[in-house]
């Protein structure tokens, strides 16, 4: 799976681009260079009610920003659990551009402890009344939009997260979910006494389950997929506090891993493959933000790479250079 904007490669059972937060295709975009813009994380929650307030209160000074992590938050249709966030991605971003990232700090600094958080929860709605003949300074009035957008973000974002912390707090069993519409489920959650214990999904819709991830303490810390539908689990997936660590693939079915990825914060860092018969890593792949940026091979096994291939920023290959 490539991500069309920045063409960072995931793997299959990753549906959403990491930095960008689109959603990823099959195809590998074109070699032309994307124009980045450089996002810098300027504030970091669980909380959904604040979610809704940084949005508010971003976009009340026309700064352009990206929620890393909010796009994939219900990905999976049981969505935000127990802390707020799904814990498959882990709380949300808050990115800006780094021309507007001081300002962005300086309006998100302290949100939850700020006098107007407080006021908003303990008055629950109340609005501050201004005369209509009163001249309302710059200062006021961006305090004001602060004001406004506190109180939207308890109301919307708070009552739909109680809500769903009612439904799921004593929760055991299976849910399932039907997600192309065929009146068969294909997703199922399981949960034990309102903690989320495994998610098996039936990716392809053939009736078999081919991707299955277990938590604890609602984390995912193992997965096991079948990405090529054959009824083998083929892949198993390591995970951080929550986040893709590693990904080991057996492609031959023989119970040690041919293929070993490498992950920081779920985008892809390394690639490594492993010869069979001699254990040797014959060809090891770097990247950088998840788009390849250096080959090395080892074409005749003697634990000496022959090889290295240079590619540039969007991934196509610039150079090749012997190293024996």
């Amino acid at each position: 799976m490539f991500c069309p904007k920045c063409g960072a490669e995931y793997q299959p059972w990753i549906m959403t681009c990491a930095e960008c937060n689109v959603e990823l295709e099959m195809q590998k975009p074109g070699d032309e260079k994307p124009e980045y813009i450089n996002l810098v994380t300027v504030y970091e929650t669980g909380n959904p009610a604040i979610i809704t307030i940084a949005k508010s209160i971003l976009n009340s000074e026309n700064i352009h920003f990206n929620m890393k992590g909010d796009g994939v938050q219900d990905l999976f249709g049981g969505g935000r659990i127990g802390t707020g966030f799904n814990p498959l991605v882990g709380p949300v971003q808050v990115q800006v551009d780094e021309k507007d990232a001081s300002l962005a700090r300086e309006l998100l600094s302290d949100l939850e402890e700020s006098e107007d958080f407080r006021s908003a929860l303990d008055h629950n709605g109340d609005e501050e009344i201004y005369e209509e003949d009163t001249p309302i300074e710059p200062e006021s009035r961006s305090i004001g939009r602060f004001s406004l957008g506190l109180l939207i973000g308890i109301i919307i974002a708070g009552a739909g997260f109680y809500y769903h912390s009612y439904n799921t707090k004593s929760r055991s069993g299976v849910i399932e979910y039907d997600q192309n519409n065929d009146s068969k489920p294909d997703l199922f959650y399981r949960y034990d006494e309102g903690s989320l214990i495994e998610i098996n999904q039936d990716r392809n819709f053939d009736g078999k389950i081919d991707s299955l991830t277990h938590f604890k303490n609602d984390l995912a810390i193992r997965g096991e997929s079948d990405d090529n539908f054959d009824a083998q689990f083929e892949t198993e997936i390591f995970y951080e506090n929550g986040l893709v660590d590693r990904v080991e693939i057996d492609t031959n079915l023989n119970f040690e891993p041919d293929i070993i990825e490498y992950y920081t914060n779920e985008v892809l860092d390394e690639k490594v493959w492993i010869h069979e018969r001699t254990n040797i890593h014959w060809k090891e792949v770097k990247y950088e933000g998840g788009i390849i940026r250096e080959e090395r091979i080892d074409n005749d096994y003697d634990r000496d790479f022959d090889i290295k291939n240079i590619n540039n920023s969007s991934g196509r290959l610039i150079r090749t250079e012997k190293l024996k």
